[in-house]
């Protein structure tokens, strides 16, 4: 069996995909609320709406009669002053009292839906058309000196009594329709309590439920799995996940992370003992080629297979503090991310990769650190002149750099700042550049981090890890470049710079 048997195994079952989505759950709920919330909330507005602008248009009308009565009043005032003084002025304000008091009666007669009141409006309409008409002519013989306008100025004055009785037994009937408004408005607003009162009840239930199923279906179950995941960062790989329910996404991750910590386990210790046994070959074959390329190739697969559980762990980590911060939501993308790197990191170690499929990993690393960092962290990816596909490059080299830059160099910023990976094209080869402008590195670091360490697995698995995996690569193209350097301005700036060749220049 290779040592990649047992990741692929787990990685197929993924690919199957789960049956139900936890992801796709608590969307579902929170659509529902969302939508009973809505639906709610405008039914109560309707109602409440419908009843107070029907009690509103009561009230104006109650306004517009009571304004009518007292136009009505202003009339006969003007056009007795008239009479009693022969001021014109009083007649020209009577006139326009007059004109404004008809607008009045067709204002009201828009807004009454009874019969009843229809009639008594028209009732007031008439009886106020007989009152002009009296007035006119008491105005006439007044002006011809014919005594008899007394007795017409008479008769106006008692139908501008009746008129004033009409407005109030108008506005009597309106105030009955309107308090029966207000009953209803008061009944639907104790319904509507009610309503409310158990509406919130079944929401805080809703809630409750949705609290407890996220806390048992992703909470715990990733607290434990970050737990483990320590566990396999410090070399423990006889670890496992309690799986909770295997048909959701939580579930799958934690049974792809009990089958790859098993099979690290025994790769690791196959390895060792591979690596062991080249060692011992090679000091009785003094260097033999052929066993010194069994010898890289063995070295390679470890430095690949140690990558894995470190990147891991950093990455659950990082997820782990997502839940701990109340965003579920932002912890499943992130899961979706991590299992896209997974399927990629546990495909075959040995084989290189085009550059086009190290930078789309690479893009979903940075993917998860920006829901961890937010607008702290700016990326860019420049790839040019066709490079992408034309370049081979060892798999999951590009994510542990990138990882060092975002960890080490812009997170302890508080501003953030900004990573750029870069790509241009060398004869059939490419120079990649990996660029940040965080907190750079100290000089005797920076020394350090350019000086090929000896031994097959460095203590620092990130930088060292890849520049070792990049020597062996380097060595089976045979084209002489350095293919690993760091450039840093401490306080400013890092660079890291891999030089890889094309198939031509093999």
């Amino acid at each position: 069996m290779s040592f990649f048997t047992a990741p692929r195994s787990f990685l197929s079952s993924v690919r199957l995909h789960v049956q139900f989505s936890v992801g796709r759950m608590i969307n579902v709920i929170l659509g529902i609320l969302l939508f009973l919330s809505f639906a709610f909330t405008t039914a109560n507005s309707f109602f409440l709406e419908r009843s107070s602008s029907v009690y509103t248009e009561q009230l104006r009308l109650v306004e517009d009669i009571s304004r009518l009565r007292s136009l009505f009043v202003s009339c006969n005032d003007y056009f007795a002053a008239y009479i009693k003084t022969g001021n014109r002025t009083n007649l020209a304000l009577y006139n326009e009292t007059v004109l404004l008091a008809s607008q009045n009666i067709s204002a009201i007669q828009q807004g009454l839906r009874n019969d009843e009141n229809i009639y008594l409006l028209r009732s007031i309409e008439k009886a106020f058309e007989i009152y002009f008409y009296e007035c006119c002519n008491a105005s006439f013989q007044y002006t011809m000196r014919n005594f008899d306008y007394y007795h017409r100025l008479y008769y106006a004055e008692k139908i501008q009594l009746y008129l004033q009785d009409y407005c109030d037994e108008l506005q009597g009937d309106i105030l009955a329709v309107a308090n029966t408004h207000i009953e209803n408005i008061v009944q639907i607003r104790s319904y509507l309590k009610i309503i409310n009162a158990v509406f919130v009840a079944l929401l805080l239930l809703v809630f409750i439920f949705f609290a407890r199923y996220v806390s048992a279906n992703i909470t715990r179950p990733l607290e434990k799995l970050v737990t483990q995941a320590n566990e396999v960062a410090k070399g423990n790989f006889s670890v496992s996940v309690p799986v909770y329910n295997e048909k959701n996404s939580v579930g799958v991750l934690t049974g792809a992370f009990n089958r790859m910590a098993g099979a690290l386990g025994g790769m690791v210790e196959r390895l060792k003992t591979s690596v062991e046994t080249e060692k011992q070959l090679l000091r009785e074959q003094r260097k033999n080629l052929e066993y010194k390329e069994l010898l890289n190739r063995a070295t390679f697969l470890a430095l690949q297979a140690q990558t894995n559980p470190h990147f891991l762990f950093n990455t659950l980590n990082t997820i782990g503090r997502t839940i701990s911060l109340g965003k579920p939501d932002t912890a499943l993308q992130m899961l979706d991310c991590l299992a896209s790197l997974l399927r990629y990191s546990l495909s075959d170690a040995d084989a290189p990769v085009s550059l086009e499929e190290e930078v789309d990993s690479a893009r979903e690393y940075l993917t998860i650190q920006k829901y961890r960092f937010g607008d702290r962290l700016t990326t860019k990816i420049d790839i040019r002149d066709g490079t992408q596909r034309s370049v081979r490059i060892p798999r999951f080299t590009l994510q542990p750099l990138v990882e060092n830059a975002v960890i080490h160099g812009l997170a302890p910023r508080e501003a953030g700042g900004k990573l750029v990976i870069s790509a241009k094209k060398r004869r059939s080869g490419a120079v990649i550049r990996i660029f940040d402008n965080g907190g750079g590195i100290q000089k005797a670091k920076l020394a350090e981090l350019n000086t090929e360490s000896q031994g097959i697995v460095s203590q620092r698995i990130g930088v060292q890890n890849t520049r070792k995996r990049l020597a062996f690569f380097a060595e089976k193209k045979r084209n002489g470049l350095m293919p690993f350097s760091i450039i840093s301005k401490e306080g400013s700036w890092t660079m890291v710079i891999i030089r890889l060749a094309g198939e031509k220049d093999v």
